[in-house]
């Protein structure tokens, strides 16, 4: 979560999507283990600091500890999450194929 300060978001070595600002967040797609982000599943993207940028972080085995830690509801609803974010990358991954196809 941006606690101060702003962040750029780039396609990987390409053009400017969006910018980041305090109470937003970033990286929660990895503790997901895949690659989903802001700008679309399966797409790399570069988050550049536009000034002095203070974050809260948390990291996998920390996460871990608050979902076992609250139980039940809370880690049916990371499984679904979990779930969602993987049929998205999937469906992604079959309409690049798809454009490929095309090309």
């Amino acid at each position: 979560v941006i606690m101060y300060g702003s962040v750029k978001v780039h396609l990987r070595n390409q053009a400017y999507v969006l910018t980041l600002n305090p109470g937003d967040h970033f990286g929660e797609a990895a503790i997901f283990g895949n690659d989903l982000c802001h700008v679309g599943p399966g797409v790399e993207a570069d988050y550049i600091a536009e000034s002095y940028v203070m974050c809260l972080t948390l990291n996998q085995d920390r996460f871990n500890e608050v979902v076992t830690e609250y139980g039940g509801e809370l880690q049916t609803q990371i499984s679904d999450m979990r779930e969602r974010f993987s049929e998205i990358k999937d469906l992604h991954n079959r309409l690049c194929l798809n454009e490929e196809l095309l090309h």
